[in-house]
């Protein structure tokens, strides 16, 4: 597959929104997230995940998120390499988040920054301060820029055991 064509003909565009797959469990290696049994979020790839299967709470998991900008790499406000970044048609699956976190600068894999320092499969927005998300109940909530990796880590996984409370996010 070409960026945005696809084996049986078809075309699919960029999208702003992916689904929150997983954590990556090497940010738990480096001690910046829990550890965890189930690093898994609840739109995983070919998979479905039943209500009951998301022990941390409807609440206080994400469903899906922004990541804007797509295919442009943008790192903490500022234009990376064009049409750096795969994957960002819902059609064609590769489009999920697997957090993983970056530098503040966004240059950097597996660190701090929880959002908007790197729109390469991870949450990332244009507004001010932060970014929307769909939590597994049905709300909208705007995630804070300066929140923790550690908090968005706890939201992502569906069962991973992590308790957070509203005001951490």
């Amino acid at each position: 597959m070409v960026h945005g064509t696809y084996s049986w003909g078809g075309k699919g565009a960029c999208t702003d929104y992916a689904p929150t797959e997983k954590v990556d469990s090497a940010l738990a290696e480096r001690g910046l997230v829990e550890r965890v049994g189930d690093y898994r979020g609840v739109l995983t790839l070919n998979a479905m995940t039943r209500q009951a299967e998301i022990t941390d709470g409807t609440s206080h998991t994400i469903l899906l998120t922004e990541d804007a900008g797509r295919p442009r790499q943008w790192r903490a406000g500022q234009p990376g390499p064009d049409n750096a970044v795969s994957g960002c048609p819902w059609v064609g699956g590769g489009n999920a988040i697997t957090m993983m976190g970056s530098s503040p600068d966004g240059t950097t894999r597996l660190g701090p920054c929880a959002l908007n320092c790197n729109n390469d499969h991870e949450v990332y927005s244009f507004h001010p301060g932060g970014a929307n998300a769909v939590f597994a109940d049905g709300s909208v909530r705007f995630l804070r820029a300066g929140m923790t990796v550690r908090i968005l880590a706890a939201l992502v996984t569906r069962a991973g055991g992590e308790v957070v409370t509203d005001s951490e996010f």
